[in-house]
């Protein structure tokens, strides 16, 4: 075997790697790790970095490296003030370094996506496939994480175009379905109808004409309301049915318990609004280790089944609000600042282009950014890695196509 053939098996399975990383997560979100480190390895001994380096600097303007620098920099400026300096440090290094390392992980398997996504797709199918069996064991992490992984399995049926792929993606999404709906995962449901609301509208309005985005959208929602109705009642938190007379919010729309964690975690941005207690660490506050009946007295005395719960149980519950605790405003508007403009650049480039791998770009970021309004940690390695992972390689995906056009 010739050293050229023994690079190129080992990227190949670098890349099923890849592509194995959001299905491992059924056996513990460690395996994730594991996967990622793995391609990692191999791609360090296997490719081509003068190669894949110069591939990389002209997709990225000098404006957006400002933009990242920007927030790098602000989103570091809480640090010293932090409740745990090791917890923000740690948080604050592992994400752009997992960021760019992830990003050139792809760039460097931009040969290879073909095996990406094919392995990702097929092994989705066979853990949707398996979940509607044995939904006790699908966890709610799981749901999220291959909910991401959905906008790929569409792009794929899109590239392949023909019947035995058709009829994977759509058994992969009604698993799915049937999955979140047995395990009652709600968050992966809001997910899941963000990203088949806006991704109508978005591709609609592109290439229907606004009469029929608005007859088919009108439709979805119909359907979407209709299963709503008959799925929640018998799917809401007992605590929150108990005290549904207490919660500010409908409790169809928002548990009770988050929101009251939203309500305290507001309290205590307030205390530190400019850097807030530190990324990752503002559940070590003082006032995060008291109960609901404890911090809430008077206002909220008689709860039934949620008075002994945490007021804050590991984090807020909502990327903008826990942003804002961990690192104020100051690091709040910098992010913000980024994700909208992600959006706005990536819906400018799909109405040039009507690219899928864009409006697969735009499908895995509002899942990811729209759940994260509802669950999940910002800072939790194993989300910001399938975020990465699958954001990534929807961008290979639509540069890789892009250089094919402009060199034919």
């Amino acid at each position: 075997m010739t050293a050229s053939h023994l690079k190129l098996q080992l990227l190949n399975l670098a890349a099923v790697l890849i592509g194995l990383c959001v299905p491992s997560l059924i056996f513990g979100r460690a395996v994730i790790g594991v996967t990622l480190g793995l391609s990692i390895i191999l791609c360090m001994i296997a490719a081509n970095h003068r190669e894949a380096w110069q591939t990389i600097r002209p997709h990225f303007s000098q404006g957006f490296i400002a933009l990242i620098a920007i927030t790098m920099i602000c989103s570091a400026f809480n640090i010293p003030f932090s409740l745990r300096i090791d917890l923000s440090w740690e948080a604050w290094a592992r994400t752009w370094l997992l960021m760019g390392v992830v990003y050139y992980l792809l760039f460097c398997l931009r040969n290879h996506t073909a095996l990406i996504i094919t392995s990702m797709t097929v092994t989705v199918g066979l853990v949707c496939a398996y979940g509607t069996l044995n939904a006790h064991e699908i966890s709610k992490p799981l749901m999220n994480g291959l909910l991401l992984t959905l906008p790929l399995c569409v792009y794929q049926y899109w590239k392949k175009h023909n019947t035995i792929w058709l009829l994977l993606c759509g058994f992969t999404i009604i698993a799915y379905i049937a999955c979140a709906l047995e395990t009652s995962s709600k968050a992966s449901l809001a997910g899941l109808i963000f990203i088949i609301l806006s991704s109508t509208i978005i591709f609609g309005l592109t290439r229907l004409g606004i009469k029929k985005t608005a007859l088919i959208f009108g439709i979805l929602v119909v359907i979407i309301t209709a299963g709503l109705m008959v799925w929640l009642p018998e799917n809401l938190n007992d605590s929150s049915t108990l005290n549904e007379d207490a919660a500010p919010l409908p409790i169809w729309l928002v548990d009770f318990h988050r929101q009251l964690i939203w309500m305290f975690s507001i309290d205590l941005a307030e205390k530190s609004p400019w850097v807030g207690f530190g990324l990752n660490a503002s559940n070590y506050h003082p006032d995060a280790q008291a109960t609901v009946s404890q911090y809430f007295a008077p206002r909220f005395q008689h709860l039934k089944e949620i008075s002994t719960a945490p007021v804050m149980p590991g984090h807020s519950h909502n990327w903008i609000i826990e942003m804002l605790v961990d690192g104020g405003v100051v690091a709040l508007l910098p992010v913000l600042a980024c994700v909208l403009l992600l959006f706005y650049y990536a819906i400018k480039n799909y109405i040039r282009t009507s690219h899928p791998a864009i409006l697969a770009f735009l499908a895995v970021n509002i899942g990811y950014w729209g759940t994260g309004l509802l669950n999940f940690s910002f800072w939790s390695v194993w989300w910001q890695a399938i975020y990465f992972v699958t954001s990534a390689l929807c961008f290979v995906l639509y540069v890789q196509r892009d250089e094919v056009t402009h060199g034919s």
